[in-house]
């Protein structure tokens, strides 16, 4: 079995990144991402300019300073979103990018999972972790986790160990603190998602989201002296290290909303997910494969929002794509957007309001927690975190 030093679970997967010089564009995105929060007004804003009237948003920023309508390269955090005019062909294509300079590299990345793997193999106290190693990221986990309450259950089978972790959600908690995401939590049942060999029904990993819980399965064995993930079916996915070379797995999200007239089922989203590396830089596709049949809470919502124009559009035109290459990250979204019966005003409209605001504020306080406990694991002396 894979063996570690005497730190927990959570130092040892983290104590790399730590140590890394790009550990620096934790404290500029959570600068730059509390900076948006507080210019969230002006950030729907530019937005729904960009969506309505064709007004492309081009940002930079350095920490907190955010220049707009600004073409300048030297900043560590650089976006940019535009829709450019309809074709010939009737259709309007949408971009975003976003491209950060120092960003951790996928070798960096991918050696910190494989330690949580390893970890996950053990019987390693990972909520006492949690407290002495992140105190910090522990104080931003509270507001939304019943960390006292959290479990996981492991069984053994034949050297195979299979882990089911359930963490209670504290939803009121949530509210208070991110409202926004509070709002839109307690109105989802149970969102499941699972990550299955492509083509197949071979689930590798599954995990899902509800109003009260956040619950994750998987299944890991000893193989060639390393620890690694295992499908049901017994397929061994190979150490997360070696991710040099190409493979593609099927992603199926399952949702089931909580409204007032009950619990309502939406149709199954089916992506196929394809990643493409040459063991330095990684790119990665993701593409809406499959829409499931239409359901009743599919019916019902139509009243609100045009569920089958959005239907039509997503199976057409989604596409997901992200580079993490040398000199930075790149995230492009690009989409062939059909106007259809007003789909894209009707759900703009309905999201790009307040509800952006929490979001952001927690991203930041994730960010902001991990930049100091970093630093405290690099024997820089901090303050001790806020508590309550």
């Amino acid at each position: 079995m894979s063996s570690h030093a005497a730190a927990g679970p959570i130092r040892n997967a983290l104590t790399p990144l730590a140590h890394s010089p790009r550990t620096r564009i934790c404290n500029a995105l959570s600068k730059t991402l509390g900076a948006l929060h507080d210019a969230r007004k002006e950030v729907r804003r530019r937005l729904l300019a960009v969506i309505f009237d064709g007004e492309p948003l081009r940002l930079r920023a350095t920490g907190a300073d955010l220049n707009w309508d600004d073409d300048d390269q030297t900043s560590e955090v650089r976006a940019a979103v535009t829709v450019d005019e309809r074709g010939d062909d009737g259709v309007n294509t949408f971009q975003l990018s976003l491209a950060l300079d120092g960003h951790f590299r996928p070798r960096e990345l991918a050696t910190c999972l494989q330690t949580v793997v390893e970890e996950a193999h053990t019987d390693s106290d990972w909520r006492r972790d949690l407290s002495t190693s992140t105190p910090h990221l522990e104080n931003v986990v509270q507001h939304f986790l019943r960390l006292d309450e959290c479990a996981r259950e492991c069984a053994l089978e034949d050297d195979v160990k299979k882990t089911h972790c359930h963490w209670p959600i504290d939803l009121d908690r949530i509210q208070k603190i991110y409202p926004s995401i509070g709002e839109v939590l307690k109105h989802v049942h149970f969102a499941h998602v699972q990550v299955l060999r492509r083509g197949t029904d071979d689930v590798v990993w599954e995990h899902g989201i509800g109003s009260d819980r956040f619950e994750c399965t998987f299944e890991t064995v000893e193989a060639d002296g390393r620890t690694r993930l295992r499908s049901r079916q017994g397929f061994v996915v190979p150490s997360l290290t070696d991710f040099a070379g190409e493979t593609a797995v099927d992603i199926v999200i399952s949702i089931k909303l909580r409204l007032l007239i009950g619990v309502l089922s939406l149709p199954e989203l089916k992506f196929a997910f394809e990643h493409q590396s040459d063991g330095d830089d990684v790119h990665w596709k993701a593409t809406l494969t499959d829409v499931g049949p239409a359901t009743w809470g599919e019916f019902l919502l139509s009243a609100v929002l045009p569920f089958p124009a959005l239907r039509r559009l997503l199976l057409e035109t989604w596409c997901w794509k992200l580079n993490l290459v040398e000199e930075g990250l790149r995230l492009r979204v690009r989409s062939d957007v059909p106007r259809v019966g007003g789909c894209l005003v009707r759900l703009a409209r309905a999201f790009i309001r307040e509800k952006m605001g929490s979001a952001l504020r927690l991203f930041a306080d994730i960010l902001g927690a991990l930049d100091a406990d970093f630093a405290a694991m690099r024997g820089e002396a901090l303050p001790p975190p806020p508590r309550g």
